[in-house]
């Protein structure tokens, strides 16, 4: 579980009060938010698909997931799986795309503020 927990920090974007999850499910966190709407904690307590608690998110093939939810798992492992198998790869690209902005930044005029 420690590996899935570095891919949220890796990966987190987000947090807040209530997030719904690429599955669906809602989560929310009443511990740390004092800004519902009216009701709306009350409606969330109510809802039996709503769940309390830490509201962290992230972004994985372009769908929003909450950490809390356990429906990333598979998918995370996927990713982790492929970035562990093609680690040097995935660095010789990152320095190929470091070095090119490089490039093209040299290219650029230098302005002076006078």
């Amino acid at each position: 579980m420690d590996q899935l927990r570095r891919f949220i920090d890796a990966f987190r974007h987000s947090s807040g009060c209530r997030r719904t999850c690429a599955c669906g499910r809602v989560f929310y966190d009443p511990d740390v938010c004092w800004y519902f709407e009216e009701g709306e904690l009350e409606d969330l307590e109510a809802d039996p698909k709503a769940t309390p608690s830490a509201v962290e998110s992230f972004t994985l093939r372009g769908r929003e997931f909450v950490a809390a939810c356990d429906c990333w798992h598979e998918l995370a492992w996927e990713v982790i799986n492929f970035i562990e198998a093609h680690s040097h790869e995935i660095a010789r690209f990152i320095n190929g795309e470091k070095e090119a902005a490089k490039a093209a930044a040299d290219l650029m005029p230098t302005v002076n503020e006078s």
